[in-house]
């Protein structure tokens, strides 16, 4: 029997088994930070024809290709930047981290955790919607796009011999995300009718992303609902920045700078397009409105500009006329209520680290 190691961590733990009343839990992992568009300019690289990170953020119809560690993600047209496509699987992130048993799977059992049925009144409860049938449209477009999204990845396997002792065994895992299936048998390209059946429609999960999700990549981080709630018509840019600030406060919890994030960070996930000379129409003020908004739905209690210390910013000292002074500056946030949680674990490694090293030099220097 093949069982994958388990990396806990107490913060890990602590979301996973706490309930918040305004909150929920969603996985926090590569696959899942890159299908959302939350990208880490130190952590992701990306590979294309153009190379650019811009390019990246764009609306492809060619292949692209990024790496994490030991996982390797591929997109043939997957629009990245679909704020409606980032919602649904959203939505149905959180729904699997339900859907999961509480504890780490095997392939067998994850083949018969594959199969979900999206119920359409249950989504546009969660989502605020009350157009069943343009939610059904917007599910199926995303779903589509989700379904070219493909990842590989290596992970360690503890294996269990007939005499009793067990071994590490290195492993790849390869395939596809998704499979929307057909309901009806409906030759209408596109229409939503042909995948709900009875309100409900056929989604199912590859094993190994099952298998990924319930094992190596199950890290859970707290999920604010309303981001679910986002008008991305009127608000296009509040769910990705709604999405990185509450990842940057769960990244750096208990951290000076759990609180302080450079606008350049933002708008490097946000969407916003840069290369307008409009400054303030197309850029600042989007940006300040989308805020604005995470404000109004109970993300954010406020937000301010203010220096890489936190230390606020006065009106009169702001320059908006001159682009790559704003984005110089940082905005100070608080998430609302926000659960008091164990420290990041990443921080207490460092500080492992840390200590080995400056041992290992005392020791050299006393020989």
């Amino acid at each position: 029997m093949l069982i994958h190691g388990s990396d806990k961590n107490d913060q890990n733990k602590a979301v996973e088994e706490n309930q918040f009343p305004h909150l929920t839990k969603i996985a926090q992992n590569p696959v899942v930070n890159e299908a959302l568009g939350l990208t880490e300019n130190d952590q992701l690289k990306t590979e294309n024809k153009k190379g650019s990170m811009r390019e990246k953020l764009g609306d492809h119809s060619e292949e692209i290709t990024f790496k994490h560690n030991d996982v390797i993600f591929k997109s043939n047209g997957f629009k990245l930047c679909s704020p409606a496509t980032k919602q649904v699987f959203g939505y149905l992130l959180l729904e699997l981290s339900e859907y999961l048993p509480p504890k780490g799977i095997t392939e067998e059992e994850a083949a018969k955790h594959s199969v979900y049925m999206l119920d359409i009144n249950k989504y546009c409860e969660a989502r605020g919607l009350k157009d069943k049938k343009s939610a059904k449209q917007a599910v199926v477009t995303a779903l589509d796009n989700l379904s070219t999204y493909t990842f590989e990845y290596s992970y360690t396997h503890f294996v269990k011999a007939q005499n009793g002792r067990s071994y590490q065994r290195q492993c790849i895992a390869k395939g596809g995300i998704l499979t929307l299936v057909r309901a009806r048998d409906i030759e209408a390209k596109g229409s939503e009718s042909g995948y709900f059946l009875e309100g409900k429609c056929k989604i199912v999960f590859s094993t190994p992303f099952v298998e990924y999700m319930a094992n190596d990549g199950r890290n859970y981080m707290p999920f604010y609902r309303n981001l679910l709630t986002i008008n991305t018509k009127l608000n296009p840019f509040s769910f990705p920045i709604g999405y990185k600030l509450q990842y940057h406060r769960f990244r750096n919890n208990k951290s000076p700078t759990q609180n302080i994030i450079s606008i350049n960070s933002l708008l490097s996930i946000s969407g916003i397009n840069l290369n307008s000379v409009h400054i303030n129409q197309s850029i600042i003020e989007p940006f300040e409105r989308d805020l604005d908004n995470l404000q109004t739905l109970g993300i954010i209690t406020s937000w301010e500009y203010a220096n890489a210390k936190g230390q606020k910013i006065k009106e009169k000292n702001l320059c908006f006329s001159n682009l790559d002074k704003w984005r110089e500056l940082y905005i100070k946030f608080l998430m609302k209520d926000y659960p008091n949680l164990p420290a990041a674990p990443h921080k207490k490694t460092r500080k492992k680290r840390a200590n080995k090293t400056s041992k290992k030099e005392a020791k050299t220097a006393t020989k």
